[in-house]
């Protein structure tokens, strides 16, 4: 297994000895937290770029990223108040 180019070899193999030693739901627990980082730096991201959007306008965009334009949108009109 290679390592990122950012990381020292030594580094990387006591991160991967630390996840070895993690249980399932330790595992489980960090990649949701890191997802739910990642959202959260995807939203600031939206916002930076659009200082205008409103929390409605900063959902949409994120559904955008998320699922793609045309499944964001297919979601969009199934949703409650969206006058369909």
């Amino acid at each position: 297994m290679t390592h990122p180019s950012d990381t020292s070899a030594g580094a990387q193999a006591r991160y991967l000895e630390a996840l070895r030693r993690s249980t399932p739901e330790e595992r489980l627990a960090a990649a949701a937290a890191m997802s739910a980082e990642v959202r959260t730096l995807a939203e600031a991201g939206v916002r930076s770029r659009h200082p205008e959007y409103g929390p409605d306008d900063v959902r949409a965009a994120m559904a955008d990223i998320l699922l793609g334009p045309d499944l964001a949108a297919a979601v969009a009109l199934r949703r409650p108040g969206s006058g369909e």
